[in-house]
């Protein structure tokens, strides 16, 4: 399901997390981040979804944290070897 941008995985999430409960839901929302997709487009895309004022409070802040490790993988990408 890892595309290279991360726009479906992005989309898919509210309806996933709709879906499910409990756990699953952070089982589910921490596997199906596209942490291989790292970049500023795929940041971007975060951005725009965070915009959304009905976004589930609970939601935002697992795709904060798959965020937050994005941006550290991007970080560590650009040191030198």
């Amino acid at each position: 399901m890892r595309s290279s941008s991360g726009r479906r995985q992005v989309q898919a999430l509210p309806g996933i997390w709709a879906a499910r409960s409990g756990l699953l839901r952070l089982f589910l929302g921490d596997e199906l981040f596209p942490y291989s997709a790292a970049s500023p487009l795929l940041l971007d895309r975060i951005a725009q979804f965070l915009d959304d004022p009905h976004i589930d409070p609970a939601l935002a802040r697992v795709v904060i944290e798959g965020r937050d490790v994005a941006e550290k993988a991007l970080r560590s990408r650009a040191l030198p070897s």
